[in-house]
């Protein structure tokens, strides 16, 4: 008897962490519409901003900034409060980089947001 009810609860556990991870993906997706949209549309402030990236490739400033370059990995970035993301560099600077140059691992409240 208390086998079968070992095993319901372990269903109801992983049912319970699927359900958490759906909910997590959705509020994932739900906060990349607001600020892809946001800079879709020029207009508006996103509610949320990446606070930490995976740049896929080495990223170098353009000229007159193309000593200051980045290499392929996860950072921790800043935002600004148009959603705008830099990163620090090789060299200790801030540099930009664009939406294509990286994917975002985990989201932030944008704070420098006014409404």
């Amino acid at each position: 008897m208390k086998e079968i009810d070992k095993n319901r609860m372990d269903r109801e556990y992983d049912k319970m962490d699927e359900e958490d991870h759906q909910a997590e993906i959705r509020n994932n997706f739900l906060k990349a519409a607001g600020y892809y949209k946001a800079a879709a549309t020029r207009r508006g402030k996103p509610e949320y901003v990446p606070s930490r990236i995976m740049v896929n490739a080495n990223v170098r400033g353009d000229f007159p900034f193309n000593d200051t370059w980045i290499t392929a990995g996860e950072y921790d970035c800043d935002s600004n409060q148009h959603g705008a993301v830099s990163v620090k560099a090789e060299n200790g600077r801030m540099l930009g980089v664009k939406v294509d140059e990286f994917d975002v691992l985990e989201w932030a409240v944008n704070k420098n947001r006014e409404d």
